[in-house]
């Protein structure tokens, strides 16, 4: 992750005086994502899957009517379009492993996947549909949550610094072009901090559904058995009976113990907690670390307009003015 956030701000963000953070984040996750889960350098085929997630998200809120010219109607096609791709890439990838061995098992999540005798004698068509479910939220959720994180760094001086610190702090402590590490995580206490405040102040889903397994009493209405429920992080991470001037940004809400149980759950909680919980604090927290050693931000739009595609999306890419601190880096490698 370091190393490639290390080459993406080099190529997308260095040459540049202003830059669309939404947009340039979203292309790192799912850089990232593909590297990691498929194995995929090809810029090539990163923008043919960003071409085809971009339709397919819009049909996922949209009503289920297959006809041609509706939204729901696109979606299917490029999610059959995705699914094509994905069994090529599948082929692909066993007949390389069965040249190569075992060499490759360790590389990426479909090598994996294709040696591991759980999955080695799965139909191709459910491997491709759980490496699809995988990509989705990879990097949409993730870029979401990322860019909106540099969001409120930029827009908050004193929080801007203690991060900074944070940051510095750990360069500092590392030899020239040493790559972060697990311990250097562990480390960034008061920028996952940041992070909560973030996905509390700005949600990157909008709910999550359950299903009442009994007839059950809520607020005055009666939801039978077996209906869905929709819980709204909207709702919940404003509540100023557990969050006192809700809207204010405070990342010290999370220290400590943090919030009580259940009132801030950005991945749910219990026993379809989101397994990608570590995957997407580590992309953020790298990206944050990145970024903010190099780049001091300025939001251009601070009343740009929010879009929602599931999750929130700046109408135009969140573009904010670079002011670099190459000489404050102790890693040069630009």
């Amino acid at each position: 992750m370091d190393s490639m956030a290390r080459e993406h701000l080099i190529r997308e963000w260095k040459p540049f005086d202003d830059v669309k953070v939404y947009t340039k984040v979203n292309k790192f996750a799912l850089s990232l994502a593909c590297r990691l889960l498929l194995g995929i350098d090809d810029p090539i085929q990163v923008q043919k899957f960003s071409d085809t997630f971009r339709y397919a998200m819009s049909g996922f809120y949209s009503m289920p009517v297959n006809f041609p010219g509706t939204s729901y109607h696109s979606a299917l096609k490029e999610i059959g379009s995705l699914k094509k791709q994905m069994l090529k890439i599948i082929q692909d990838k066993k007949q390389r492993l069965k040249n190569s061995g075992a060499a490759d098992t360790n590389v990426d999540i479909l090598s994996w996947m294709l040696m591991d005798p759980n999955f080695k004698s799965k139909p191709e068509s459910e491997i491709a549909f759980n490496l699809i479910t995988l990509l989705i939220p990879s990097h949409e959720s993730t870029s979401s949550a990322a860019a909106f994180v540099l969001k409120y760094v930029a827009e908050f001086p004193s929080i801007h610094d203690m991060v900074y610190k944070e940051m510095m702090a750990i360069a500092n402590s590392k030899p020239p072009e040493e790559l972060l590490n697990w311990e250097d995580i562990q480390k960034m206490k008061y920028s996952w901090c940041v992070i909560n405040e973030s996905l509390r102040l700005t949600p990157p889903g909008l709910g999550t559904f359950r299903e009442a397994t009994k007839n059950l009493n809520f607020a005055g209405y009666t939801i039978p058995e077996g209906w869905k429920v929709l819980w709204s992080p909207f709702t919940t991470n404003k509540d100023p009976k557990y969050y006192p001037d809700p809207d204010k940004c405070d990342p010290t809400r999370h220290e400590g113990n943090g919030p009580e149980p259940g009132t801030h759950m950005p991945f749910s909680m219990g026993p379809r907690k989101c397994p990608g919980q570590d995957y997407a604090k580590f992309v953020v927290l790298v990206y944050m670390y990145n970024v903010l050693r190099r780049f001091k931000l300025q939001v251009l739009n601070p009343d740009e307009n929010i879009m929602y595609r599931g999750g929130p999306i700046p109408e135009n890419g969140l573009p904010m003015r670079l002011q670099p601190l190459y000489r404050n880096v102790s890693h040069k490698t630009e």
